[in-house]
Protein backbone atom coordinates (compact mmCIF):
# COMPACT_ATOMS: atom_id res chain seq x y z
CA UNK A 1 0.00 0.00 0.00
CA UNK A 2 0.83 3.75 -0.11
CA UNK A 3 2.62 3.71 3.35
CA UNK A 4 5.12 1.35 2.14
CA UNK A 5 5.79 3.06 -0.72
CA UNK A 6 6.33 6.57 1.11
CA UNK A 7 8.59 5.10 3.39
CA UNK A 8 10.68 4.08 0.20
CA UNK A 9 10.71 7.84 -1.52
CA UNK A 10 13.87 10.27 -0.73
CA UNK A 11 14.36 13.49 -1.88
CA UNK A 12 15.79 12.56 -4.86
CA UNK A 13 12.68 10.12 -6.20
CA UNK A 14 10.98 11.70 -9.58
CA UNK A 15 7.32 12.20 -8.96
CA UNK A 16 4.81 12.83 -10.92
CA UNK A 17 4.37 16.31 -10.53
CA UNK A 18 0.40 16.62 -12.39
CA UNK A 19 -0.06 20.02 -12.46
CA UNK A 20 2.98 21.87 -11.57
CA UNK A 21 4.11 21.18 -14.95
CA UNK A 22 2.09 23.88 -15.81
CA UNK A 23 4.85 26.58 -14.43
CA UNK A 24 7.51 24.42 -16.32
CA UNK A 25 5.62 25.42 -19.55
CA UNK A 26 4.93 28.79 -19.04
CA UNK A 27 8.42 29.36 -18.25
CA UNK A 28 9.11 28.06 -21.13
CA UNK A 29 7.19 30.01 -23.05
CA UNK A 30 8.37 33.10 -21.64
CA UNK A 31 11.79 32.09 -22.78
CA UNK A 32 11.06 31.98 -26.14
CA UNK A 33 9.40 35.44 -26.14
CA UNK A 34 12.94 36.50 -24.56
CA UNK A 35 14.56 34.78 -27.34
CA UNK A 36 12.34 36.40 -30.11
CA UNK A 37 10.98 33.67 -31.07
CA UNK A 38 7.28 33.99 -29.31
CA UNK A 39 5.26 37.03 -28.81
CA UNK A 40 2.39 36.88 -25.96
CA UNK A 41 0.59 39.09 -28.45
CA UNK A 42 0.81 36.38 -31.03
CA UNK A 43 -2.89 34.59 -32.19
CA UNK A 44 -3.24 30.58 -31.95
CA UNK A 45 -4.70 30.57 -35.19
CA UNK A 46 -1.43 31.69 -36.98
CA UNK A 47 0.53 29.44 -34.54
CA UNK A 48 -1.08 26.53 -35.17
CA UNK A 49 -3.24 26.93 -38.65
CA UNK A 50 -3.63 23.02 -38.93
CA UNK A 51 -5.98 22.68 -36.37
CA UNK A 52 -9.52 21.74 -36.76
CA UNK A 53 -10.97 24.47 -35.64
CA UNK A 54 -14.85 25.37 -35.23
CA UNK A 55 -16.76 28.28 -36.60
CA UNK A 56 -16.04 30.81 -33.86
CA UNK A 57 -15.22 33.90 -34.32
CA UNK A 58 -13.35 33.94 -30.78
CA UNK A 59 -10.82 31.16 -31.99
CA UNK A 60 -9.58 34.14 -33.95
CA UNK A 61 -8.66 36.36 -31.01
CA UNK A 62 -6.81 33.86 -29.17
CA UNK A 63 -3.48 35.08 -27.60
CA UNK A 64 -0.62 33.19 -26.06
CA UNK A 65 -1.13 35.61 -23.32
CA UNK A 66 -4.64 34.71 -22.90
CA UNK A 67 -3.44 30.87 -22.72
CA UNK A 68 -1.28 31.13 -20.48
CA UNK A 69 -3.63 33.23 -18.05
CA UNK A 70 -6.64 30.31 -18.34
CA UNK A 71 -8.51 33.02 -20.26
CA UNK A 72 -8.75 31.59 -23.50
CA UNK A 73 -12.47 30.81 -23.63
CA UNK A 74 -12.09 27.21 -22.43
CA UNK A 75 -14.41 25.98 -19.47
CA UNK A 76 -14.59 22.50 -18.39
CA UNK A 77 -17.02 22.96 -16.21
CA UNK A 78 -19.23 23.86 -18.80
CA UNK A 79 -18.10 21.15 -21.90
CA UNK A 80 -15.97 19.03 -19.61
CA UNK A 81 -12.62 18.10 -19.42
CA UNK A 82 -11.41 16.84 -23.33
CA UNK A 83 -8.20 15.38 -21.38
CA UNK A 84 -10.41 12.63 -19.85
CA UNK A 85 -12.74 10.45 -20.97
CA UNK A 86 -15.05 8.50 -18.26
CA UNK A 87 -11.73 10.04 -15.59
CA UNK A 88 -9.98 8.10 -17.98
CA UNK A 89 -6.96 10.03 -19.13
CA UNK A 90 -6.39 10.58 -22.90
CA UNK A 91 -4.17 13.30 -23.63
CA UNK A 92 -2.76 16.47 -24.85
CA UNK A 93 -3.71 15.38 -28.66
CA UNK A 94 -7.04 13.99 -28.19
CA UNK A 95 -7.90 16.69 -25.94
CA UNK A 96 -7.15 19.89 -28.31
CA UNK A 97 -8.99 18.28 -31.26
CA UNK A 98 -11.58 17.55 -29.32
CA UNK A 99 -11.67 21.04 -27.82
CA UNK A 100 -11.10 22.95 -30.81
CA UNK A 101 -13.60 21.15 -33.06
CA UNK A 102 -16.77 22.90 -30.92
CA UNK A 103 -17.14 26.37 -30.26
CA UNK A 104 -16.06 28.43 -26.92
CA UNK A 105 -17.89 28.51 -23.63
CA UNK A 106 -17.13 32.44 -23.57
CA UNK A 107 -15.12 35.04 -25.62
CA UNK A 108 -11.71 34.52 -24.52
CA UNK A 109 -10.60 37.17 -21.95
CA UNK A 110 -13.71 37.95 -20.23
CA UNK A 111 -13.27 34.94 -17.41
CA UNK A 112 -10.49 33.15 -15.69
CA UNK A 113 -11.70 29.35 -15.87
CA UNK A 114 -8.52 26.31 -14.96
CA UNK A 115 -7.76 24.84 -18.85
CA UNK A 116 -5.57 22.20 -18.89
CA UNK A 117 -6.58 22.12 -22.63
CA UNK A 118 -5.07 25.79 -22.64
CA UNK A 119 -1.49 23.99 -21.70
CA UNK A 120 -2.18 21.35 -23.96
CA UNK A 121 -2.03 23.81 -26.21
CA UNK A 122 1.13 26.34 -24.87
CA UNK A 123 3.01 22.51 -25.41
CA UNK A 124 1.96 22.49 -29.15
CA UNK A 125 3.14 26.31 -29.33
CA UNK A 126 6.13 25.61 -28.11
CA UNK A 127 7.34 22.79 -30.39
CA UNK A 128 6.55 25.01 -33.47
CA UNK A 129 7.51 28.35 -31.99
CA UNK A 130 11.45 26.27 -30.94
CA UNK A 131 11.93 24.03 -33.68
CA UNK A 132 11.94 20.72 -30.63
CA UNK A 133 10.01 18.21 -29.54
CA UNK A 134 8.44 19.69 -26.11
CA UNK A 135 10.35 17.58 -23.30
CA UNK A 136 13.35 18.74 -25.32
CA UNK A 137 12.47 22.23 -25.48
CA UNK A 138 12.00 22.25 -22.04
CA UNK A 139 15.13 20.88 -20.58
CA UNK A 140 17.38 22.38 -23.48
CA UNK A 141 16.34 25.79 -21.65
CA UNK A 142 16.23 24.54 -17.96
CA UNK A 143 18.96 22.65 -17.73
CA UNK A 144 19.41 22.47 -14.16
CA UNK A 145 16.54 20.76 -13.79
CA UNK A 146 18.28 17.95 -13.72
CA UNK A 147 18.26 14.18 -15.48
CA UNK A 148 15.65 12.82 -13.20
CA UNK A 149 13.23 15.50 -15.17
CA UNK A 150 11.21 14.32 -17.75
CA UNK A 151 8.20 13.97 -19.48
CA UNK A 152 6.91 10.66 -18.44
CA UNK A 153 8.43 8.29 -15.65
CA UNK A 154 12.55 8.44 -16.32
CA UNK A 155 13.50 4.90 -17.60
CA UNK A 156 15.08 4.09 -15.22
CA UNK A 157 13.62 6.02 -11.40
CA UNK A 158 15.58 5.91 -8.48
CA UNK A 159 13.00 4.80 -6.13
CA UNK A 160 9.35 3.21 -6.07
CA UNK A 161 6.74 6.18 -7.54
CA UNK A 162 7.08 3.78 -10.45
CA UNK A 163 5.30 0.93 -8.73
CA UNK A 164 2.71 3.42 -8.13
CA UNK A 165 -0.58 2.99 -10.57
CA UNK A 166 -0.27 6.63 -12.13
CA UNK A 167 -0.94 5.46 -15.26
CA UNK A 168 0.79 6.95 -18.57
CA UNK A 169 0.87 10.73 -17.14
CA UNK A 170 3.17 11.54 -20.26
CA UNK A 171 0.12 11.55 -21.83
CA UNK A 172 -0.75 14.73 -20.01
CA UNK A 173 1.99 16.52 -21.77
CA UNK A 174 2.66 20.24 -21.02
CA UNK A 175 -0.25 20.48 -18.88
CA UNK A 176 0.78 17.32 -16.84
CA UNK A 177 3.15 15.02 -17.60
CA UNK A 178 6.38 15.39 -15.98
CA UNK A 179 7.96 13.84 -13.42
CA UNK A 180 11.23 15.86 -11.24
CA UNK A 181 12.37 15.80 -7.58
CA UNK A 182 11.25 18.40 -4.87
CA UNK A 183 14.72 19.79 -4.86
CA UNK A 184 14.97 20.58 -8.48
CA UNK A 185 11.39 21.62 -8.61
CA UNK A 186 12.27 24.43 -5.80
CA UNK A 187 15.20 25.74 -7.50
CA UNK A 188 13.39 26.29 -10.53
CA UNK A 189 9.98 27.86 -8.71
CA UNK A 190 12.67 29.99 -6.98
CA UNK A 191 14.19 31.46 -9.60
CA UNK A 192 10.68 31.70 -11.56
CA UNK A 193 9.31 34.05 -8.44
CA UNK A 194 12.07 36.56 -9.28
CA UNK A 195 10.97 37.17 -12.76
CA UNK A 196 8.64 39.76 -12.48
CA UNK A 197 7.18 39.16 -15.96
CA UNK A 198 4.56 36.13 -14.40
CA UNK A 199 2.65 39.15 -12.40
CA UNK A 200 1.52 40.80 -15.23
CA UNK A 201 -2.32 42.02 -14.72
CA UNK A 202 -5.25 40.31 -16.42
CA UNK A 203 -7.98 41.79 -17.42
CA UNK A 204 -10.57 38.93 -16.33
CA UNK A 205 -12.30 40.27 -12.98
CA UNK A 206 -10.89 38.01 -10.08
CA UNK A 207 -11.37 37.55 -6.14
CA UNK A 208 -8.50 36.73 -3.84
CA UNK A 209 -5.76 35.96 -6.36
CA UNK A 210 -5.75 35.88 -10.46
CA UNK A 211 -3.31 33.71 -12.82
CA UNK A 212 -0.23 35.17 -14.20
CA UNK A 213 2.13 33.71 -16.69
CA UNK A 214 2.22 30.56 -15.67
CA UNK A 215 1.07 30.95 -11.39
CA UNK A 216 -1.51 31.84 -9.60
CA UNK A 217 -0.38 35.81 -8.51
CA UNK A 218 -1.73 36.85 -4.45
CA UNK A 219 -1.54 39.84 -2.81
CA UNK A 220 0.75 39.70 -0.19
CA UNK A 221 2.47 42.15 2.65
CA UNK A 222 5.98 41.30 0.74
CA UNK A 223 4.77 42.27 -2.64
CA UNK A 224 3.25 39.54 -4.15
CA UNK A 225 2.86 35.02 -3.76
CA UNK A 226 2.95 32.88 -6.20
CA UNK A 227 1.55 29.31 -5.71
CA UNK A 228 0.34 26.55 -7.79
CA UNK A 229 -1.03 22.77 -6.76
CA UNK A 230 -1.71 19.79 -9.33
CA UNK A 231 -3.52 16.49 -8.65
CA UNK A 232 -4.01 13.21 -10.09
CA UNK A 233 -5.73 10.47 -9.23
CA UNK A 234 -2.85 9.13 -6.89
CA UNK A 235 -0.71 12.22 -6.48
CA UNK A 236 -1.21 15.80 -4.91
CA UNK A 237 1.67 18.72 -4.89
CA UNK A 238 1.60 22.06 -3.99
CA UNK A 239 4.31 24.76 -4.24
CA UNK A 240 4.62 28.17 -2.92
CA UNK A 241 7.03 31.01 -4.38
CA UNK A 242 7.97 34.32 -3.21
CA UNK A 243 9.70 37.24 -4.76
CA UNK A 244 12.98 37.10 -2.64
CA UNK A 245 13.28 33.38 -3.96
CA UNK A 246 12.18 31.41 -1.33
CA UNK A 247 10.49 28.62 -3.03
CA UNK A 248 8.61 25.08 -1.30
CA UNK A 249 7.19 22.70 -3.14
CA UNK A 250 5.07 19.46 -1.34
CA UNK A 251 4.71 16.30 -3.32
CA UNK A 252 2.50 13.51 -1.55
CA UNK A 253 0.88 9.82 -2.53
CA UNK A 254 -2.65 10.19 -2.85
CA UNK A 255 -5.12 12.84 -3.22
CA UNK A 256 -7.67 14.58 -1.21
CA UNK A 257 -10.99 15.00 -1.77
CA UNK A 258 -11.41 17.99 -2.18
CA UNK A 259 -8.12 19.35 -4.47
CA UNK A 260 -8.77 23.43 -3.38
CA UNK A 261 -9.15 22.69 0.24
CA UNK A 262 -6.48 20.99 0.65
CA UNK A 263 -4.04 22.91 -1.36
CA UNK A 264 -5.36 26.19 1.66
CA UNK A 265 -4.94 23.53 4.24
CA UNK A 266 -1.59 23.05 3.48
CA UNK A 267 -0.45 26.50 1.76
CA UNK A 268 0.19 28.03 5.32
CA UNK A 269 1.99 25.31 6.85
CA UNK A 270 4.15 25.52 3.66
CA UNK A 271 4.52 29.70 4.21
CA UNK A 272 5.38 29.27 7.51
CA UNK A 273 8.31 26.87 7.15
CA UNK A 274 9.90 29.29 4.85
CA UNK A 275 9.27 32.15 6.39
CA UNK A 276 11.45 29.78 9.39
CA UNK A 277 14.06 29.63 6.65
CA UNK A 278 14.22 33.42 6.00
CA UNK A 279 17.96 34.98 6.93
Amino acid sequence: GTPVHARRLSLQTPFPIASLSKPLTAATARMLVRERRLRLEDRLIDLLPQLPYAHDDGYQRITVQHLLQHIGGFDRLHAGDPIFENDRLVGCKVAIDRAVSRPLDMPPGTRMSYSNVGYCLLGAIIEESSGQPYEQAVLTRFPRLGSHTTLGLPARPPGSVNDLAFGDSRLAGAAGGWHSTAPALAEQFANDARDSSIILATTAPYRDYYYGLGWRVWSDPEGYQLTHFGSLSNVFTVAVAMPDGRAAVALFLGRPSDDEAAFRRVLPLMKAALSSTRR
